[in-house]
């Protein structure tokens, strides 16, 4: 469960991070 958790946390932190930065990047 523990290793499980810590691949879903990964994930949706790199799945924020590369929202964020489509958005950063996508503002002038």
């Amino acid at each position: 469960f523990d290793k499980l958790a810590r691949n879903f946390l990964a994930a949706v932190l790199l799945a924020s991070t590369r929202l964020w930065l489509r958005a950063y990047e996508s503002t002038p």
